[in-house]
């Protein structure tokens, strides 16, 4: 992971987790694959002119990309008990859902999926796009593991090559220099807009900005039965009753997710003692989180100790909507027999019944007051069909 997993936004301090590794994010998540639904296609069009992404234009992408990358929907058979506690809470509630598309062959269902899979059935870019290409063009392709670049070498108004450093074995460094006639950059929202930052390339002062990172907290509910949501594919089944694919316009969609030992204790306040009570129940717990569509409102900047910094707060809107995901993230748990919900505030918050959602309220979403989590930083770079605002047209060439 992106500096061992401690990517913090800024003043928020939300974790921001993505993968640093040949297969990039690819490699680390959880296979889960949704294609952009119409709503944001339209705006996309609408609002930023960009050309031929219409319903019609990326269905014809999505079909080749799927089969490739082994994309296909969840069977009822791999859904193990945190996922259907999810399912059977929405269909209580009267809310839509349905098991999860991914991009996964032959799911060995350890539940690991987001330290990597040793199996290598989930279809990364590590087992597909990449090992193509190297089959394909063999000793013309050459990957470079351990590698950071710092500029976009340039030639007037062209980009020739970029610079960068290796780390070897040994922790000894060497210059990296390479000549090319087309340079692509897609490190991600961070590392892309830290690149063109630092190359002296913020095209049209809009680099690094228009940032949204889908923000989740979490909402543990311990039960009496044995879950063991570990044993299983972690994210399995969405209910999709209150985001785009549903309204079509911004909300959330809650999901369910597992997490290993180390990773799930940073979902549950407090420490030492008072956390080690808590995780004794590990094994009865299930984990909802609601994915918010939030606002592009965050920024990547130069500086900090680490190269870049990620300036990113919830609007108003997206923290109301926050605090509605976790109550209704909490009304499927109670639905489906939970004894008590544990939010991830940071002080110990437990609600026991329907007559509790009114602390999460009053907790609020404040940096100070909840542990969130984001797998998903999107825009720094925005494609536009005119420069204004854009930093890339429609086909993705820096303007």
């Amino acid at each position: 992971y992106k500096n061992s997993g401690l990517q913090f936004t800024v003043p928020s301090g939300f974790a921001v987790a993505q993968g640093s590794c040949v297969g990039g994010s690819t490699v680390v998540n959880d296979a889960v694959c949704f294609r952009t639904p119409d709503a944001v296609l339209g705006w996309w069009e609408d609002q930023y002119k960009i050309e031929a992404v219409g319903p019609e234009d990326m269905k014809r992408h999505f079909q080749k990309i799927e089969p490739r990358i082994s994309v296909g929907p969840v069977q009822p058979f791999e859904l193990n008990r945190n996922n259907l506690i999810l399912k059977e809470g929405s269909e209580k509630l009267g809310w839509s859902g349905a098991p999860n598309s991914r991009n996964c062959k032959n799911c060995r269902q350890c539940g690991l999926c987001h330290l990597g899979c040793y199996y290598g059935t989930k279809q990364s870019m590590l087992e597909t796009y990449i090992a193509d290409t190297q089959r394909v063009h063999g000793d013309l392709v050459k990957i470079y593991a351990d590698a950071e670049t710092y500029s976009v070498t340039k030639s007037g108004n062209r980009a020739t090559g970029v610079s960068a450093t290796i780390t070897g074995p040994s922790g000894g460094t060497f210059d990296l220099s390479v000549k090319a006639k087309l340079v692509f950059i897609s490190a991600g929202t961070v590392a892309s807009s830290e690149l063109l930052l630092r190359s002296g390339l913020d095209v049209n002062g809009s680099v690094g900005k228009g940032v949204a990172i889908h923000p989740s907290p979490a909402v543990v509910g311990d039960f009496e039965e044995a879950v063991n949501g570990h044993q299983g594919i972690p994210m399995a089944y969405h209910c999709d009753e209150f985001s785009v694919l549903k309204t079509g316009k911004r909300g959330y969609m809650i999901e369910s997710i597992f997490l290993a030992p180390y990773q799930f204790s940073l979902s549950l306040p407090g420490f030492d003692y008072d956390q080690k009570q808590l995780m004794s129940r590990y094994d009865h717990y299930a984990l909802l989180g609601s994915l918010l569509h939030d606002e592009n409102v965050g920024t990547v900047r130069l500086g900090g100790p680490l190269g870049s910094v990620l300036e990113y707060d919830l609007t108003s809107e997206d923290a109301k909507m926050m605090i509605e995901g976790m109550k209704n993230s909490a009304r499927i748990l109670l639905a489906q027999g939970a004894t008590q919900v544990i939010t991830s505030h940071r002080k110990k918050t437990v609600i026991y019944s329907e007559a509790d959602l009114h602390i999460i309220d009053e907790r609020g979403v404040s940096p100070i007051a909840i542990n969130v989590g984001s797998a998903h930083p999107q825009g720094g770079n925005r494609m536009g069909g005119k420069p204004e605002g854009a930093v890339v047209d429609s086909y993705s060439k820096v303007y």
